[in-house]
């Protein structure tokens, strides 16, 4: 019989599948928390930091009251690499997408953007791209095409339609129907296709944005007023929440551009903003001119002093694996032990304990 790939039955029994399911950049969707992979943290991990956040952005966690701030506020996000930072900005989203609350614009930098070329300058746009798409998939009349027509005053409208004809002509990923059009318009090239490199589209919008930056904000903040109206008028949210993630992989100078050289332009965009940075950035941004006083970190999992914070990391470990199959309790102690406190850190130790030993199950040698 053929085996799919891709496919699991959880906990996993056979040692392909267990090499596989360990390996640190394996990460299916653990953010819904009907996934029988997602294994809830809060009674081991302090999220008093969570209720400081919402509380930054209008939402009372305990009464569930919320109030739009007078103010566009802007989040730092970091952590630990595998802390569960991306985590933690799908379960803020579930929270604060609703209609009382925000409409929220959720951005994966990993899925959205060719990591590798990804610059400051093409951040912008890949904003106006997001909310254009957002609006469409939520059907906000006339939303969507107040940032489009944005859209094609600031590019070039002919030559981006042009380019992005071409490069739909080519597109393997888009003939099998992956990706929203650029700016919702322009042949069937996506933001990540159109910005994956140097071309005509990629070229022009930079040169715009790095010429016209603090022009590109006045009338994007322009626009949002209007859309702002359509989001509330039509029920869908009180106010607009971009929330980012996947910061891992972006290079280090991007975010040097966007939060320490040019953190001032960033505060001016008049939206509110969550974005995650890696923890080196975050010390960055910390010591910039412009100080975002919003800064939040998500805290390790403390095992020495908490009880149950052993159990719970098993448990982790058991939602993958078949612990009966593949690891002595002593040895998970061990790994658990050499983790730190951080999940990434707690598979790779077992993933590289398992290729090592080059045995179907873990045992702690004294």
């Amino acid at each position: 019989m053929a085996i799919q790939k891709g496919i699991y039955i959880y906990p996993v029994k056979t040692v392909s599948e267990a090499r596989t399911v360990t390996e640190p950049e394996f990460q299916p969707d653990l953010f819904d928390e009907q996934h029988p992979l997602y294994v809830n943290l809060d009674d081991i991990r302090d999220t008093s930091y969570l209720d400081e956040l919402y509380f930054d952005l209008g939402f009372n966690i305990k009464t569930s009251s919320f109030e739009p701030s007078t103010d566009y506020i802007k989040i730092i996000f970091s952590g630990h690499r595998g802390c569960g930072k991306s985590a933690e900005l799908r379960r803020i989203n579930n929270k604060l997408n609703n209609p009382d609350r925000y409409f929220t614009v959720f951005i994966d930098l990993e899925q959205e953007v060719e990591v590798g070329s990804f610059q400051y300058a093409d951040f912008f746009g890949l904003l106006i791209h997001k909310l254009i798409e957002q609006l469409s998939e939520h059907g906000i009349e006339g939303g969507a095409e107040t940032l489009q027509s944005l859209a094609k005053r600031l590019f070039e409208t002919e030559t981006l339609e042009k380019t992005t004809k071409a490069l739909s002509k080519t597109s393997a990923d888009l003939e099998g129907g992956g990706g929203f059009s650029l700016f919702g318009w322009g042949g069937k090239a996506s933001f990540k296709q159109a910005f994956s490199g140097e071309n005509e589209i990629s070229n022009n919008v930079r040169r715009e944005v790095k010429r016209n930056t603090l022009r590109i904000i006045y009338e994007f903040n322009a626009a949002l007023v209007d859309v702002r109206s359509k989001i509330e008028g039509q029920g869908k949210g009180r106010d607009v929440l971009f929330i980012i993630d996947g910061s891992e992989k972006i290079q280090s100078s991007v975010y040097e551009e966007l939060f320490v050289k040019n953190g001032n332009i960033i505060s001016e965009i008049s939206v509110n903003m969550l974005t995650a940075v890696p923890i080196t950035a975050h010390y960055q941004i910390e010591k910039a001119p412009y100080k975002f006083n919003n800064r939040y970190t998500v805290p390790m999992i403390k095992l020495g002093t908490i009880p149950k914070s052993v159990a719970k990391m098993k448990q982790i470990v058991a939602t993958r694996i078949d612990l009966e199959t593949f690891i002595e309790n002593e040895a998970l102690d061990k790994c658990i032990q050499y983790s730190g406190g951080c999940i990434r850190q707690l598979f790779q130790v077992i993933h590289t304990a398992l290729k090592k030993s080059l045995a179907p199950k873990l045992k702690w040698k004294r």
